[in-house]
């Protein structure tokens, strides 16, 4: 899987130049040179694992410089090899020192360190499969050390590295090392790496090749004998040429593992689904934007299918009679624009033993969001690095699933409560009155654009334009532009009616106007609304005290009356 994504990553980048995948010399020169050098800073830096990627990888694609690829390969093959062996050295030594010391605590515990070791050395396949190395040969242990494949193979690579099965080398009776795939039931396929080697060896039971015209279909077709077949992508357009092997798939009687990664395909091909005994399918990497039914007339006849990897592809949903697949185990749907609420209504869907693989776009923001709550009011500027974060991640999950209405309003909110954070920083360096106001008229202008990105009413949103609002108002009343000031509370109130500020601004802001009665009624309205009365009373008549000082109100014999009236009304 890791060399098709690596191959993903080299058209991509191919096709961004603008130039054709027939023009092969250039490409080469270019990617090539990056991938060597990535393969080189990995070895250096002891990822092995990454380097043999690269290199296995480039070997497909890079024949000029094939030399330097195959030498650097085989010094981390070398390291590899050395870093298993010390794993297994320090395993051997491990049991030795706890037979001699009886398993003593001491003893249990430097047992279990040594362990440790060997679990952090190796990829273990499904938890439980890692490639090992002993006395010049290969096999498979698991996590505790113990055998589970024998070591038989003079060359091997860890399960999973490439379509899930392992690629071996054994002594074979003609006296040559014969290739296989081999699986975690310990079956051994013999494995043709092309066509022409296919047809000179009819028993070969595997094959992964390139398609290059129509003979190759002929001939893969006309091996009965094949029960896996991994189609590999080349430089040109494959789609055409793995359309037409697909429909024919039918006619390979033991079949049971189909791969055809990278190859264009579109849609999902019909041919898959006239493959009765086929176990494993993997379209992963393709552009295949719908499945329409698992049906074929009305019939679904894939009754074996246990694995089926979808994968980098652009599905927003699969049809609901993926039910009548009753025997998957397995189904990787990462890198799709599938939706959280999808998922969940296809996994209602799916077995109930069937593990799902996909993008959980609710997790990382939920991460996000705890943080955010965790900090509070303490940090605003942890506190915006925060909503950034959660923004951009937001941001890039909404180009992958658009309609995914959570992500568009947690992408909303965050985008709101960034803007929020900046135009506060703003407020702690200017002090005037005009450039206070163009801030938070601007905030709550964008605010509200968002509500025209078909988001429903949100009460985060609301609320964040209902603090513009009162940050307007508090700097159009100290203007004493008491209108304007009325303008933005009523303003805010509409988004937030429960909001004790606004509808103490708008009192200010009425009275401000000489409109005694309104404001007063607009007093007692939140005064009496308010589960403690007296405590606002004294809010209010500390906020009068500060505008009658600076001279933003007038101490008037009836604004003084008014208030005296207000009291008396509350009690």
């Amino acid at each position: 899987m890791k060399y098709c994504l690596l191959l993903t990553f080299v058209w991509a980048f191919y096709d961004a130049a603008g130039q054709k995948r027939q023009q092969y010399q250039p490409y080469e020169d270019s990617t090539c040179a990056k991938m060597l050098a990535e393969a080189t800073i990995s070895f250096d830096s002891s990822n092995y694992t990454r380097a043999r990627d690269y290199c296995e990888a480039a070997l497909l694609i890079c024949n000029a410089k094939s030399t330097a690829f195959e030498a650097l390969l085989k010094r981390t093959n070398n390291a590899i090899d050395k870093q298993k062996q010390d794993a297994i050295d320090s395993q051997n030594a491990a049991k030795e020192a706890a037979i001699k010391i009886q398993l003593s605590r001491d003893s249990l515990k430097m047992v279990n360190l040594l362990k440790q070791k060997i679990v952090d050395a190796f990829y273990f396949y499904n938890n439980r499969y890692a490639l090992a190395f002993k006395q010049g040969r290969y096999g498979f242990v698991n996590m505790a050390g113990d055998t589970l494949i024998g070591y038989k193979f003079s060359e091997a690579t860890p399960f999973g590295q490439k379509y899930g099965y392992a690629q071996v080398k054994a002594d074979h009776i003609s006296g040559k090392a014969k290739e296989y795939l081999l699986d975690t039931t310990k079956a051994l396929y013999p494995l043709a790496r092309s066509i022409r080697q296919l047809t000179i060896d009819p028993t070969c039971e595997a094959l992964i090749t390139t398609l290059r015209n129509g003979a190759d279909v002929k001939n893969i077709i006309g091996n009965k004998q094949l029960k896996i077949l991994f189609v590999e992508p080349n430089y040109r357009d494959n789609s055409v040429l793995s359309r037409r092997l697909i429909g024919r798939l039918r006619l390979l009687p033991q079949l049971e593992s189909v791969s055809f990664t990278n190859n264009g395909l579109t849609s999902f091909p019909r041919g898959f689904l006239e493959l009765d005994n086929v176990i494993t399918v993997n379209l992963s990497g393709n552009q295949i934007a719908e499945i329409a039914s698992f049906q074929v007339n009305g019939m679904c006849r894939l009754q074996k299918i246990a694995k089926l990897d979808l994968s980098n592809n652009q599905l927003r949903t699969l049809p609901e009679d993926v039910k009548m697949l009753t025997t998957l185990r397995y189904v990787n749907l990462e890198g799709n624009r599938i939706s959280t609420q999808e998922v969940a209504k296809i996994k209602s869907w799916l077995p109930k033993d069937c593990d799902i693989l996909f993008k959980d776009y609710q997790k990382f923001p939920q991460s996000i969001l705890t943080q955010v709550r965790q900090i509070g009011n303490s940090d605003n500027n942890k506190y915006i690095s925060l909503q950034r974060v959660l923004r951009d991640t937001l941001e890039k999950y909404h180009s992958e699933v658009p309609e995914d209405d959570e992500i568009n309003i947690a992408l909303a909110v965050a985008k709101a409560n960034v803007w929020w954070g900046e135009v506060l920083i703003k407020t702690r360096t200017v002090k005037d009155a005009d450039s206070l106001i163009a801030f938070n008229t601007r905030l709550r202008s964008d605010i509200m654009d968002l509500y025209e990105l078909d988001i429903p009413d949100n009460a985060e949103l609301n609320y964040r334009i209902a603090q513009a609002c009162q940050n307007i108002a508090d700097q159009y009343m100290l203007k004493k532009d008491f209108r304007r000031a009325e303008m933005a509370a009523a303003g805010g109130l509409e988004k937030d009616p429960l909001d004790n500020q606004l509808k103490i601004s708008l009192a200010h802001a009425l009275l401000g106007q000489n409109r005694l009665e309104e404001a007063k009624d607009a007093y007692i309205s939140f005064i009496g609304s308010s589960r403690n009365p007296r405590r606002q009373i004294a809010r209010l008549q500390m906020d009068f005290e500060k505008l009658f000082k600076e001279n933003i109100l007038p101490r008037t014999d009836e604004v003084k009356k008014m208030i005296e009236q207000i009291v008396a009304a509350s009690n």
